[in-house]
């Protein structure tokens, strides 16, 4: 296997694992801080056993301070959008704009850093827009506003994220992901009140102990060997897949707004990665 299809692999199976988190948050009864408090505790475990084995030092956790702690910011922070607006307006119209993160992330790196921006980039822009419309202009579904904000406030959070990463190289990724699950249970602390049932605390334990953590490893490892623009063309896959998981297991009914704007926005971000690629 050569290193471009190592990392091809290893990105489609980090956004396999990913396709399972909205689903999994959709199906606990929790409320959606008890949710991020248990989540953050377990992500926080699992990321320390990692440093530990690894005998990561105190000097190689704390190498560049105020990186790590803008990222882990900028991770604890989408997390808990995504958590919050999987809860409020479910999975297909949370993850569909999740799907615009390239976009998104292309146009904050433009107004940020004043990168050089494709033109193609603005047209799929428009289209990307256009289809989140739709999917919102739904009459056949009730649609929760602070929901949908929640999931615009993910997108951008992570696209701060991805800036970060880009810019600060030397922070180590498994000590950004412990401290992000610092503050998500610290922050969940002030606004939950710990109650959890058996079942959502041994899905949420599968989640934040193995799935996420392995899902980011793959990821961090596999976009190594590929174009930005690729691993953006793979992460789609994610917003195709997890609605099709949450209506085979919860039932999750996807409408036919959903389906129209889904795929103008799939196709839009579809258009600018192959552009971009070029």
């Amino acid at each position: 296997m050569s290193s471009r299809q190592k990392g091809f692999f290893l990105v489609a199976l980090s956004v396999l694992f990913m396709s399972f988190e909205s689903p999994i948050i959709s199906k606990t009864t929790i409320s959606d801080f008890n949710f991020v408090f248990y989540y953050g505790f377990f992500i926080f475990l699992s990321t320390l056993a990692v440093l530990v084995i690894t005998k990561t030092s105190p000097k190689e956790y704390f190498k560049n301070p105020k990186a790590l702690v803008l990222a882990a910011c900028c991770m604890s922070a989408s997390n808990i959008f995504f958590i919050i607006a999987v809860k409020l307006t479910g999975i297909a119209t949370t993850v569909l704009i999740l799907a615009t993160s390239p976009i998104i992330c292309a146009l904050t790196s433009f107004l940020i850093e004043k990168k050089t921006t494709p033109k193609a980039l603005f047209a799929s822009a428009i289209a990307v827009f256009i289809g989140i419309f739709i999917i919102l202009n739904d009459s056949q579904k009730e649609l929760n506003a602070f929901g949908v904000i929640f999931a615009f406030l993910c997108v951008f959070t992570m696209a701060l994220l991805f800036i970060t990463f880009a810019n600060l190289k030397d922070v180590n990724r498994y000590a950004q992901i412990n401290l992000a699950g610092v503050f998500m249970f610290v922050i969940a602390s002030f606004f939950c009140d710990f109650k959890v049932d058996l079942t959502s605390l041994l899905l949420v334990f599968l989640m934040g102990m193995f799935i996420s953590p392995l899902a980011r490893v793959f990821l961090a490892y596999g976009s190594v060997y590929l174009l930005t623009a690729e691993v953006g063309l793979l992460f789609i896959l994610e917003s195709i897949l997890a609605p099709v998981w949450g209506y085979l297991f919860l039932g999750e009914v996807i409408t036919q707004n959903t389906l129209i704007g889904g795929a103008i926005v799939l196709l839009s971000v579809v258009f600018y990665t192959i552009s971009y690629k070029k």
